[in-house]
């Protein structure tokens, strides 16, 4: 039938030879819009795949910015990571790339089984015996596919979780000589995640030839079906039948890569599904007052008078953190919280800065209630300087500006000379586009602990929270520390949490607290001639 159309068609020319260029061009024109429509099809599939990726990236990190304290301190960092990375990888290349397969291959399959219908219906219902059989068994081995896929990265997710945490615990490990102990069990966590790969290879690499042989069934069935209607001479010809067989090949390929994607989406699903699990995570509880986006709610929040903490308590796990504690922050003053370790000090500041919702009680802005405030504005009143400096993997100058957006580099030095910074970050190689490794461990503690002093000069805000800033560092650093923190300390309100003289000492108000509680309050010297527990305290510092 084809070769008389051909035939037909080349009747039409009296010269040979022009036949001839016209079937070659032809052929070249088919071609080429076939690799052109190819190419089209690839560069936007690739937009497609690559920005619903991205976009599941950035969910992701939003979702990661509303995260409850509680929440994130009860998971681990190493299986976030692994979400953001191998989960989306195995979404990208698994349920993305089967849109491939399935813009394509589907068209395929049904264009080859209407001809080879329409060519003999008779042999064709094995065809369409055969097609959804393997359909059914391949089903059922991806579906336990998706179940070891999603356990597979669950594993890896815990696996990389504790690699991260032998990594920043090298030093620990080494000066316990534990390396043994420790390399001992990453290596059965390594087998578990080795093992569980090997069930999903085994399973995804069993569609090939699986597919293969089914179709080959199918072939045989057909050859012994047709061969037989071919030799009684009954329905169908020996031309057609080999043109029948031709066309039954080409079905094999669409088929198998039909079979393959499906197993690939199974494993891709399985990703999506934890980072679908992620998206319901259990969110802070002032989430919804987060604005992630700059907008006119996160301007500036005025503080007139004093912020106040009203009868305010906080249990954890049962334990009772904070008990009945009432406070007065004024505008202008100095105030210091000092007691034992475990005593509520940084929870204190955790309430101030809403990272936690207390049980009871509640904070006040010149009388207004905290919790009515948008969390953006409320958070503008405050700059921290906690005990471990947190730095990036960027340069200097980068590290300060992330203290106020927007900020020139002529406000950055300013901030950094008031922190005392200036003259050692002039002494790196680049200056203030020096990249200082990862949380800063090219510079020293000291060094590190000025970049976040200069970060928070450079926010400007009303009142700055010091947790612990100089208890890290020593004699020297302390010093130059110190004197950064005085001057920052300057017409501003400020909360530290302290336990050396030097830094409480000059406070307004300082507060001691033991269990949650208020144990003693006052100025440095009342509390001396109490002879309390703050006097003890600064008694054994003098020894």
């Amino acid at each position: 039938m084809i070769m008389t159309r051909l035939e037909e068609y080349l009747a039409g020319y009296s010269n040979k030879s022009e036949a001839l260029l016209a079937v070659c061009i032809s052929v070249v024109v088919v071609f080429l819009i076939k690799n052109i429509f190819y190419y089209l099809s690839r560069y936007y599939l690739a937009i497609l795949r690559n920005g619903i990726v991205r976009d599941l990236r950035s969910r992701l990190i939003d979702k990661t910015m509303l995260l409850s304290q509680n929440f994130l301190l009860n998971h681990r960092r190493g299986d976030l990571l692994s979400r953001f990375s191998s989960d989306l990888g195995e979404i990208e290349w698994g349920v993305m790339g089967f849109l491939e397969v399935i813009f394509k291959e589907p068209f395929n399959v049904l264009l080859l089984l209407g001809t080879l219908i329409y060519i003999s219906p008779t042999l064709s219902l094995i065809v369409l015996f055969i097609l959804p059989l393997t359909g059914f068994i391949i089903a059922r081995i991806a579906k336990s596919l998706k179940k070891d896929s999603y356990l597979a990265q669950e594993q890896q997710g815990y696996l990389v979780a504790l690699a991260e945490e032998i990594l920043g615990g090298i030093r620990i490990i080494r000066s316990f000589g534990a390396e043994k102990m420790v390399g001992n069990y990453f290596k059965e966590e390594n087998q578990r995640y080795f093992q569980a790969v090997n069930r999903i290879l085994w399973k995804r690499d069993l569609s090939s030839p699986l597919s293969e042989f089914l179709a080959i069934m199918a072939i045989t069935l057909i050859l012994y079906t047709g061969g037989r209607m071919v030799l009684k001479e009954e329905i169908i010809t020996a031309e057609s039948f080999i043109f029948y067989i031709v066309i039954f090949s080409q079905i094999i390929a669409p088929a198998k890569a039909l079979t393959t994607g499906w197993y690939y989406i199974q494993k891709g699903m399985a990703s999506l599904n934890r980072v679908e699990e992620m998206m319901k995570w259990e969110e802070s509880e002032y989430s919804e007052s987060i604005q992630l986006l700059s907008s006119a709610d996160s301007a500036p929040l005025k503080f007139i008078e004093k912020i106040t903490f009203q009868h305010l308590s906080f249990a954890y796990d049962g334990r009772i953190v904070l008990d009945d504690i009432s406070i007065e922050l004024c505008r202008g003053r100095v105030i210091a919280l000092v007691g034992p370790s475990g005593s509520g000090k940084t929870t204190l500041i955790d309430m101030l800065l809403r990272f936690q919702k207390p049980a009871s009680g509640a904070v006040f802005l010149d009388g207004k209630d905290a919790h009515s405030i948008p969390l953006s504005r409320w958070r503008s009143l405050f700059a921290l300087v906690s005990q471990d400096p947190i730095l990036f993997h960027q340069t200097i100058y980068q590290n300060i500006a992330m203290g106020r957006a927007g900020a020139g580099r002529e406000e950055v030095i300013a901030a950094a000379e008031i922190a005392n910074a200036h003259s050692f970050i002039m002494q790196q190689e680049k200056g203030y586009d020096t990249v200082i490794g990862d949380r800063g461990l090219k510079l020293s503690g000291g060094e590190r602990q000025r970049i976040t002093i200069a970060r928070a000069i450079l926010k400007n805000a009303p009142i700055l929270l010091l947790d612990e800033a100089t208890s890290a560092l020593d004699a020297g650093s302390e010093q130059a520390v110190q004197e950064a923190i005085e001057r920052v300390m300057e017409n501003r309100t400020v909360l530290i949490i302290a336990h050396r003289l030097a830094t409480i000492h000059k406070a307004d108000e300082i507060i001691f607290l033991r269990q949650g509680k208020i144990i003693e309050q006052g100025t440095h010297r009342q509390l001396m001639e109490i002879g309390g527990e703050y006097s003890r305290m600064v008694k054994l510092q003098e020894l």
